[in-house]
């Protein structure tokens, strides 16, 4: 009777524990796009009890009695736990993990996750870099990386950036290395931004010294798309925009009458100080007063023939940037093939920029041991601006000149007795300048694993780069006879690097140890050939048949082998070390002081990993980082070491005329390395579940043994020579922080925010502390200063000294020693420098449902700089100025004009104009400081469930707005190039804002 009466209460316990179970069941899926998440670990909270999602994100599961909550993770989401609440039906919805997702960082000759970092390092992602609606790689960049300050050269179509990681290292100049799919380039600027999939940037010694030399400024290493496992399904991506670049913050020139009545005064000046009487025929002052020359201007400003040069001849472009590509594959073989096009058609007649791209890639796993694979990127470029000057020529052309005779026929000079320039118009109609580039980007790999521990590969990375200049004058345009020339730089490169890999974990412990040997060759060919008296419009393709011919050529060859040694060690994935060492051998330097060696080592310890953090909660991430390691430079040409007999010259030989050969420069055979020593201390933090993210990073570099010219003592008959001299010091501090300030299902809101402050600062040079005023260098002074005198005013009428030699509406400057006398050797400062004090960036991101919206501001800050274009501009002696308050003394002809920020036109004094160079230009130095609104992005994601019943995967249809508009005090065409010259191509450009329409498309 007991054993039954046991028997019943057992079986009711058993029924009770049954029925006090409940099943759960529900999906999950992604918040951005309310896509199904197969895979999700699905976690009874405090058990080991749990399934995973099935490939529509549907799960199900039982919960015994006494748990309430569910844990739901998968790779790439952030973590939710959720309370059941006697609920049988539970959907879920992940939200992407950004830090998770970019876990995975590319280091140089392989990866490393994100949490095993020990260096600084800072990675984009393909969709930061897309939505920001540029076709340059960089200019995808500004803002978006801390101690990463980038700056446009001008605003041509195809126009080049010039980046700074970190600060200026050299006096020589120098831009950071540039690894494509792991071929090294001089930059990046070929590629469609769509084709890259990640760029990765390494900032601090430890991460770069496994570049050695090659890596002193900085490392920006790019990963273009290639292919993935799919199930051999392929899948087509469309990727593009067309945009509308309009003319941007056109700067505030005299108009027609204003223009007049400048020239007038101009005049009146010129006959005031040779005090002639203020007269002139027709009162046409400052005009030809007599000749066919007098009876143009007579005619042509009677009838008012004026010209809108700039209206005209500037027009809106339409810009395109276009790329599709295929991929797919097995666990096999996958493969990519894709083709970009870019174009421009440029803001002036006649101007044009296209891009053609061409990608291919292919992954074997031939065996579990062998793999092998190749890609390869083709790009062609064709710019045609038609002249260098044309837009200095658009600008400098006042508007009351002519353009047309009344007739109707073209003008050639319309500046008749004035001024010979040539009409902007005979420019663009007859001229040529077009520059072509080839570019070949090409890797090939074969890798054998013998354990699963231990890989061997070697790749073999070929690099061409083909550049083809040629420009054209037309006798219309130079008055005399036509004349061409054409340049042709042809580059060959190769890297082969030979790599062991080996990756081992016992117990707690792991390793990663790599050995490279890596060679590197370049191989520069160029001819250059100028023609003048062209018999027939040939343009530049038949110099052959011009009366005067001269051609030039050179060659060059360089090569450097290096032996790296590097490894990473981790300690139960909280205690982190990594070293490395390299030796690099360069041909560019003296025998004896080739080879160098560049250590490096960081720790790193995770903090948040150990058992006193986990009951923190609001610390999700806290580790701490330090690193020290030295890095090269090698920034010579090569053969400066060798006393090259180069320079043709000819001499007497007993009365007969006989060709020789002379040196060019004296040669140094102690020339080492350029050597740059980096300490690092980093702190990576989150809080609140990553919900507040980001990075903090000061550092200390110090550049020794400066490559620079060194000046020599006159009776050795050289002016310079090479030499390591000099020392150069940059310390700064980078921050970087993520926040995500609203997160529900249907709306989020996200910040990004960068800052960087660099201090640069010259320590030594020529192994004093003496400054070389002559190159503008100075003892704990920037390397890149702005040294003049201090402009003062104007002189007024009331203040002219007397007896003094000093007139009356002249630029006035400061004497800063008091000594009564303003000169050169005691009243000349620095004044500030075109370095920036500080950069920043803003972005932010809003999503409600299908919609996105983004915004981003960058800025510099602290810029100081001289300005080519207050030169040509404000200088009262040009033909046509910006609409500037100029000073006007008492006349009897028009009105006076007091000013005490622009002198006089016509006899500025010698502190204002073209002449003030001696001076530092006293009136051309210019705050260039700016905050930009880079680009406002709304876009919209098509409903999924539609698209799948069409077969397609994924559409994004955006609008964006590209540079809308900049705050600055600079009055030139844009703060960003403001030291851009006025001559040349560079001349070139304006400021502009493009809008655009684009979509992503995936099926």
């Amino acid at each position: 009777m007991k054993k039954k009466l046991l028997c019943f209460a057992l079986n009711c316990l058993i029924l009770g524990q049954v029925f006090a179970q409940i099943t759960v069941s529900g999906q999950v899926t992604s918040i951005e796009d309310n896509e199904p998440l197969p895979g999700v670990n699905v976690l009874v909270k405090d058990t080991t009890m749990g399934t995973i999602t099935d490939i529509d994100g549907h799960y199900t599961i039982t919960v015994p009695a006494g748990h309430t909550t569910l844990i739901f993770s998968s790779v790439g989401f952030s973590k939710e736990e959720i309370a059941i609440e006697g609920r049988s039906s539970i959907a879920v919805q992940l939200m992407p993990d950004i830090q998770s997702l970019q876990e995975v960082v590319v280091v140089g000759y392989g990866t490393t996750k994100k949490t095993d970092l020990t260096g600084a390092v800072a990675a984009i992602s393909n969709e930061d870099i897309v939505k920001r609606g540029t076709t340059s790689p960089l200019a995808a960049l500004q803002g978006q990386v801390a101690g990463v300050n980038i700056t446009a050269n001008t605003g041509l179509p195809g126009a080049d950036f010039d980046i700074d990681i970190r600060g200026v290292n050299s006096l020589t100049g120098g831009e950071p290395l540039f690894v494509v799919d792991g071929v090294m380039t001089d930059n990046i600027n070929f590629l469609n931004p769509n084709d890259i999939e990640r760029i990765d940037i390494l900032k601090d010694a430890s991460s770069t010294a496994i570049y050695g030399s090659r890596g002193s400024n900085g490392v920006v290493i790019v990963t273009t798309k290639s292919g993935s496992a799919q199930g051999g399904k392929p899948t087509f991506q469309y990727s593009g925009f067309a945009g509308m670049r309009t003319i941007a913050n056109i700067p505030d020139f005299l108009n027609a009458e204003e223009a007049i009545l400048y020239t007038m005064n101009r005049g009146i000046i010129g006959n005031i100080y040779s005090g002639e009487p203020i007269s002139a025929p027709d009162n046409l002052f400052g005009f030809p007063s007599s000749g066919e020359a007098h009876d143009y201007w007579v005619t042509n400003l009677g009838n008012k023939n004026y010209y809108d040069w700039v209206g005209e001849l500037t027009k809106p472009s339409l810009q395109t940037n276009h790329f599709i590509s295929a991929s797919g594959g097995t666990d096999k073989v996958n493969y990519l093939v894709g083709a970009g096009y870019q174009g421009d058609n440029g803001n002036v007649e006649g101007q044009g920029y296209k891009k053609y791209n061409f990608k291919g890639s292919v992954n074997a796993n031939v065996s579990e041991q062998w793999a092998m694979g190749t890609n390869i990127n083709l790009a062609y470029t064709d710019r045609e601006l038609r002249s260098r000057n044309v837009m200095r020529q658009l600008f400098r052309m006042p508007p009351y000149a002519p353009a047309y005779t009344l007739e109707g026929d073209l003008i050639r000079q319309p500046m008749v007795g004035i001024s010979g320039n040539v009409s902007p118009l005979a420019e663009l109609k007859y001229n040529k300048y077009n520059t072509q580039e080839y570019y070949l980007i090409s890797n090939f790999y074969l890798q054998f694993k013998p354990l699963d521990w231990i890989t061997l590969k070697s790749t073999f990375s070929p690099n061409v780069q083909i550049q083809r200049e040629g420009e054209y004058w037309d006798v219309l345009s130079t008055g005399s006879t036509n004349g061409g020339s054409m340049a042709t730089t042809q580059d060959f490169s190769y890297i082969w690097d030979n790599q062991i890999h080996i990756s081992k974990e016992v117990n707690e412990h792991r390793f990663d140890y790599d050995f490279i040997y890596s060679m590197l060759s370049d191989r520069t060919e160029y001819l250059y050939g100028f023609g003048w008296g062209l018999p027939f419009n040939s343009e530049y393709f038949n110099l052959g048949s011009a009366s005067i011919l001269n051609t030039v050529s050179s060659f060059e060859k360089s090569t450097l082998m290096s032996y790296t040694n590097r490894l990473n060690y981790s300690f139960r994935d909280k205690y982190l070390f990594t070293a490395s060492a390299r030796w690099d051998g360069s041909s560019r330097l003296a025998p004896g002081h080739k080879w160098a060696f560049f250590p490096s080592a960081a720790v790193a310890w995770r903090a948040s990993e150990e058992g006193f953090m986990q009951d923190i909660s609001a610390i999700s991430n806290l580790k701490f980082r330090l690193s020290f390691g030295y890095t090269g430079n090698d920034n010579i040409d090569p053969y400066s070491t060798q006393f090259a007999v180069n320079n043709q010259t000819y001499y007497d030989w007993d009365g007969t005329l006989a060709n020789g050969f002379r040196p060019s420069a004296i040669a140094n055979k102690d020339l080492t390395w350029e050597r740059t020593r980096e300490w690092n201390l980093g702190l990576d933090f989150g809080f609140l579940d990553n919900r507040i993210s980001g990075e903090l990073n000061v550092y200390d570099k110090l550049s020794l043994n400066l490559l620079m010219e060194r000046k020599l003592a006159v009776p050795t008959g050289w002016s310079t020579m090479m030499d390591n001299v000099g020392s150069l010091s940059n310390k700064g501090i980078e921050v970087q922080l993520r926040t995500i300030n609203v997160r529900t299902s249907d709306f989020s809101w996200e910040t990004n925010f960068t800052f960087s402050s660099n201090r640069n600062r010259i320590v030594e040079l020529y192994g004093k502390k003496e400054d070389d005023v002559a190159n503008r260098w100075f003892i704990g002074q920037p390397a890149e200063v702005v040294y003049a005198m201090v402009f003062d005013g104007i002189w007024q009428k009331d203040e002219v000294p007397e007896g003094d030699n000093t007139l009356e509406g002249t630029a006035k400057v400061k004497d800063l020693n008091g000594d009564g006398v303003t000169d050169i050797d005691n009243d000349m400062k620095v004044l500030g420098s075109p370095i920036p004090k500080w950069v920043g960036g803003l972005a932010t991101t809003l999503t409600y449902k299908n919609w996105d919206l983004s915004a981003n501001i960058y800025t510099n800050q602290g810029v100081f700089i001289y300005s080519p274009f207050h030169t040509e501009f404000t200088d009262l002696n040009s033909k046509q100025i910006l609409d500037v308050p100029y000073y006007m003394r008492d006349n009897p002809i028009t009105e006076s004009r007091y000013s005490n920020t622009y002198p006089q036109p016509r006899n500025q004094g010698q502190y204002w104009g073209e002449d003030a160079e001696d001076y530092g230009y006293p009136g051309f130095n210019k705050d260039a400081s700016f905050v930009r609104l880079q680009n406002v992005t709304l876009g919209y994601n098509m409903n999924p469930d539609f698209l799948n019943r069409i077969g397609i995967q994924d559409i994004r249809i955006y609008v964006n707005a590209v540079n809308p508009y900049v705050w600055t005090k600079y009055e030139g065409f844009d703060p960003e190039w403001a030291g851009a010259s006025m001559s040349g191509e560079n001349a070139n450009s304006t400021a502009f804002s493009i809008y655009q329409i684009g979509t992503n498309i995936k099926f």
